[in-house]
This record gives structure tokens, sequence and C-alpha cells, in this order.
């Protein structure tokens, strides 16, 4: 498998325009089958395990939703602890996410991370401003 696909929703959680091209972003498995409403196929998912599920890939956006696999064999992600991160836990919270799954989201890509809860830090203060303004 030389690509992927990824749904509208997918390249907008990951801040990529669907219809453009060229953007690089770094994923295991993983997240990428998490991010999928629905799921994936079977050749898919075969892919996915074949690399490992928590193996960093990184990937080309070729326009569409269709990301090309660069690297299949990245560096493979160690779990680490998650309750000596206060900011993990206090993000899995925010996103409604377990404090595992949060570390998990942070270990495979950072930016996307960071723009979750940019996104959800947004949303929560204009839903204060609007309180407010009642």
């Amino acid at each position: 498998m030389e690509a992927i696909y990824f749904s509208r929703p997918m390249c907008d959680d990951l801040g990529i325009a669907y219809g453009g091209e060229g953007e690089k972003v770094r994923l295991s498995p993983r997240v990428i089958v998490r991010m999928k409403a629905g799921g994936y196929d079977s050749t898919h998912m075969a892919f996915f395990w074949k690399v490992g599920m928590d193996t960093e890939m990184r990937l080309r956006h070729r326009g569409y939703g269709w990301m090309e696999v660069l690297s299949k064999h990245g560096t493979r992600l160690a779990p680490g602890p998650v309750m000596d991160r206060p900011e993990l836990l206090l993000a899995a919270d925010l996103l409604g996410m377990t404090p595992s799954q949060a570390r998990d989201l942070y270990m495979t890509s950072p930016s996307l991370f960071a723009a979750r809860v940019l996104r959800e830090l947004s949303a929560q203060k204009r839903m204060l401003q609007e309180v407010g303004d009642e």
C-alpha cells in the first residue's frame, strides 16, 4: 500500500486543506484508525498491523485526502508514564479522552495534539463569552 485515504473531517482535524497537497504529517496507524469514523477496510488494517500500530509513519498529502506513505518503518513510540505529565492529564480531560489516549496522540503527532487542545480551548472561551453576554 502506497497511499492511505483521509476523509475531509480527518484532513480538517489535521489542519490540512482537503484539496491541497504537499503537507507532511507523522502519525501512527493507531491514531489514524481512531480518527476515521467507521474505521478502515481489511486491506488498510492489514497494512497498519504489518507496519505496527504504534509505529510513526511519515505521510505527504497528495490531494483530496490521499496521503502518500513516505516512511513505513518509523520510530516505534514508547508508551511512557502518563501520571508524571500533568499537562496530559489536563488535556485528556479537556478533550474527553483517557490519559493514555491523550499521551498516544501527543506522542504520535504533537502538532495535531496542540491543534485539538487549542480548538477546544477556543470553543470553551467563546461559550463563556456568550454566557457572559446574556
